[in-house]
């Protein structure tokens, strides 16, 4: 990529609903190169404050330009405030999303006079949604030849959706940019299809049709509510074995219309109400299908991310047929006598579908999120080529400013969902003796109960820390060590001595109870030490080491070791460590990593949490005098020269 960052603005985007365009540009954002800057400009406000803060920490501002008054009036405040917007920021590029003509004028028309050098107008709609929909239809059309105007560019998610914002533009003038997702959370998982379906109550035999939309007209949702009553008593007139089930994930301005509607058909405890959601990625691996019997659609990507998790789909027709990318996606009148039909196509489904991973497909047709990315920095002027995906070896300075981004992100996560975190080992270390990193250390590691951490395997399914973490562990079956790590995989590691590290990592170590006598601590922790050590030589490199004689030790240590397998080693630890239940100890400590007998502290030494600055920000650390004297003796004292070892990688970013 060029080194001069692009600027660009995405107007009228929010998380009303966590809708689609909204699902789009926070995919776009979490997947752009650094040499792209997004903001947004909202026209309406946010619904959920930490949207903003997730976006925040990508580097994205959020900036409201909308007026809650006078309709009339709102048009004029946000043509005032997207000027004074544009006037401070400079932007290259203001990309505006709409499915209506008139906000795409209002906005187009204060970027034109603020001479910003690309507009891009992209239509997101084939229809008008929400009250007053004739008078909205009227100033739609009325707006919509004064686009022309612009000398912006055109851009829509389907060709439906052209034709309805663009009429009289060749097909040729307008860029189609496919609404991609990422695929690999979408791709069939049937341990996530069991475990959702448990904690949503449907059993096996259950049939659990889904819909993932705003409460709004638009979206049919009293249409949907016949079509599930009526399937539902036929169900019941065949004496089916299970419970048909509808889950509605979303909220909106019908709800309680809906909630009404689904009380007067007696269908209440068959219906979920889920309200909104981020992991909508799991719940479609719960459906047995997905219905959208929308009045208009411009290419929904609800039903690309149905789809690409293999659930059947039935859409409207009037949805574009643009959106059909498998054989099980059919199209269905919306028309009163239609019901039974709908109510047929589920019972097919039920017979006859079987479940698979088609998210290959859907990459074929263009819809991942990659190449829509590339396609949008394509749109916005960057250049695409190869280098994308090139990588840059850092320095040591570097790597601990990476280190040190991947501590404070953990923290973060730790606090906003209320795990108990501590700094360790070396890391506390450093935070007390430098208020930094050991100048020869270049690692990171944290403290959680045991409870804590096993919370964070079952939280991080659902809740991810960011879209290149990812947590590695022995109870995820990803390391075979007997603790976690939370890895950037944008990054690439080399290691001179070991094989095991893919990424650069943080280590997470879960802390057990200890026994109360001290001498069967130290026979326990003398074991796992043993065991340890063992580890180690099995992911040893053959022929490593600091010399030939040492190098020759390894090589013969190791053959037994290698045999067995770290995870032999590992899964031993870990069932040692885990025999003093951490709610009932009054001693505790980290034994499944211990360094020494030193481990062992009292419960409430680890639980009488103090802050200590480390690399210029607070964190989190246990009362620490006992504990470090255990590690290191005299810790304030610099160890002989011979003694500050660093680990020996070299560390490369992705660019």
């Amino acid at each position: 990529m060029g080194t001069k960052k692009i600027k660009v603005l995405e107007v009228n985007i929010d998380d009303q609903g966590n809708g689609g365009v909204y699902s789009l540009i926070k995919n776009v954002i979490e997947n752009k190169p650094e040499n792209l800057e997004i903001d947004i400009a909202a026209l309406e406000p946010f619904e959920n404050t930490s949207n903003i803060k997730f976006l925040n920490k990508l580097g994205t501002s959020v900036h409201y330009v909308g007026y809650m008054g006078n309709k009339l009036k709102k048009q004029l405040v946000i043509y005032k405030n997207m000027i004074r917007l544009l006037k401070s920021k400079k932007y290259d590029v203001v990309h505006i999303h709409s499915d209506v003509a008139n906000k795409l004028l209002v906005s187009g028309m204060a970027a034109k006079r603020c001479g910003v050098r690309k507009i891009i107008l992209h239509a997101h709609a084939t229809g008008i949604d929400g009250n007053n929909r004739n008078l909205k239809e009227k100033a739609h059309r009325l707006c919509r030849p004064r686009l022309q105007t612009l000398g912006a560019e055109y851009a829509a998610c389907s060709y439906a959706a052209a034709k309805w914002m663009f009429p009289g533009i060749p097909k040729s003038d307008i860029k189609l940019i496919k609404n991609g997702i990422d695929l690999h959370k979408y791709a069939y998982n049937e341990k996530v299809r069991e475990s959702v379906r448990k904690e949503l109550n449907v059993e096996p035999e259950d049939f659990l049709i889904g819909h993932v939309g705003r409460f709004m007209y638009v979206k049919n949702h009293e249409y949907l509510i016949k079509i599930f009553a009526n399937f539902f008593n036929e169900w019941n007139k065949r004496g089916l074995k299970g419970n048909p089930k509808l889950l509605l994930v979303g909220d909106g301005e019908l709800y309680d219309v809906i909630k009404k509607s689904v009380e007067k058909n007696e269908i209440a405890d068959s219906v979920i109400f889920y309200g909104l959601s981020n992991r909508v990625h799991e719940l479609m691996q719960a459906m047995d299908a997905f219905l959208l019997p929308s009045f208009s659609e411009g290419l929904p990507i609800v039903g690309i991310e149905a789809q690409a998790a293999g659930v059947p789909v039935l859409f409207s027709d009037k949805v574009t047929r643009e959106a059909k990318f498998l054989q099980d996606v059919h199209f269905l009148p919306i028309d009163r006598g239609a019901i039974r039909l709908w109510s047929e196509e589920l019972f097919k489904i039920k017979e006859g579908y079987k479940r698979s991973d088609h998210t290959d497909i859907i990459e074929k047709k263009g819809y991942s999120i990659d190449k829509t990315v590339k396609c949008l920095l394509q749109l916005y002027g960057a250049r695409v080529d190869s280098d994308i995906e090139k990588y840059k070896m850092l320095t040591d300075v570097e790597v601990k400013e990476e280190l040190f981004r991947m501590l404070s992100d953990f923290a973060d996560y730790c606090d906003e969902n209320n795990l108990h975190y501590s700094l360790c080992g070396g890391t506390l270390l450093g935070a007390v003796r430098h208020k930094d990193f050991i100048p020869w250390d270049d690692d990171v590691d944290v403290f959680l109960s045991r409870p804590d951490y096993e919370r964070l395997h079952r939280l991080i399914k659902k809740k991810p820390i960011g879209k290149y973490y990812r947590l590695e562990s022995f109870q995820n079956g990803k390391l075979n060590l007997p603790f976690a790590k939370i890895t950037d995989t944008s990054t690439k590691m080399e290691e001179k001595y070991f094989s095991n590290d893919k990424h650069l990592w943080i280590d997470i170590f879960p802390v057990d109870g200890m026994p109360d006598s001290e001498a069967k601590s130290n026979k326990m922790l003398d074991e796992i030490m043993r065991l340890k050590r063992y580890i180690g030589w099995a992911l040893a490199k053959p022929g490593t080491g600091t010399t030939k004689v040492r190098a020759m030790a390894r090589s013969i240590a190791m053959v037994i070791p290698k045999i067995r397998g770290a995870k032999y080693y590992a899964h031993r630890i870990n069932s040692i460590a885990k025999r003093n239940k951490f709610q009932h100890c009054d001693y505790v400590g980290s034994a499944v990593w211990a360094v020494s007998r030193g481990e062992r502290i009292k419960k409430t030494q680890y639980e009488n949490v103090t802050e200590v600055e480390f690399h210029g920000r607070k964190f989190h650390a246990p009362e620490y005098d006992d504990y470090l004297r255990g590690l290191y003796g005299e810790y304030m004292k610099l160890p002989p020269l011979k003694d500050r070892k660093s680990h020996s990688i070299t560390v490369l970013k992705k660019q």
